[in-house]
């Protein structure tokens, strides 16, 4: 089986950046996904960052934006959940 290239394989980086991250303000280029959060535009590593932090400072602010519903935990939540 032959492969055929119709022309030389190119980086994609050799493209200037479409836009940047208004954080880290690292290049974005075109395909890659940027994430709206918190009124600004993120990249992924920052995206990642973000949500890390949040999980680890405050779990029930990113349970919230997620839509994950919480309640606290009392003996009848307890016996309600063992049945």
């Amino acid at each position: 089986m032959k492969f055929h290239c119709r022309g030389p394989l190119e980086d994609p980086q050799n493209d200037p950046p479409v836009n940047r991250c208004d954080r880290c303000k690292g290049e974005l280029y075109q395909g890659e996904l940027l994430y709206h959060w918190e009124e600004q535009a993120v990249c992924l590593e920052c995206f990642q960052a973000g949500v890390g932090r949040l999980l680890k400072n405050d779990p029930r602010l990113l349970a919230q934006e997620l839509g994950v519903e919480t309640q606290l935990c009392t003996s009848s939540v307890w016996e309600e959940g063992s049945r």
